[in-house]
């Protein structure tokens, strides 16, 4: 995950591995490493992806550590997005 929020233009770069507890729905797109790109406010972002050609693949999700959804973009490659919980 990179974070331009918090660290300049580099951005604050973060990463891990670990085993999913149960397995991602089949039409989610995704199957195996994924990028994520942290918003502010991921309503607005899952919007602008439809607007501009992708797919929200699943629905905003709320876990403790904030909210996120995975996507397509355009030419049908799978991203998440993350709204980092506040507070």
């Amino acid at each position: 995950m990179i974070d331009n929020r918090t660290k300049g233009d580099r951005g604050l770069q973060e990463g891990g591995m670990r085993k999913r507890e149960k397995p991602l729905a089949k039409d989610s797109g995704v199957s195996g490493a994924l990028c994520y790109i942290v918003v502010e406010a991921i309503d607005e972002a899952l919007e602008k992806i439809v607007t501009h050609g992708g797919k929200v693949t699943t629905p905003k999700a709320l876990i403790p550590a904030g909210y996120f959804a995975y996507a397509l973009d355009s030419e049908g490659n799978p991203f998440g997005v993350w709204e980092i919980a506040k507070g």
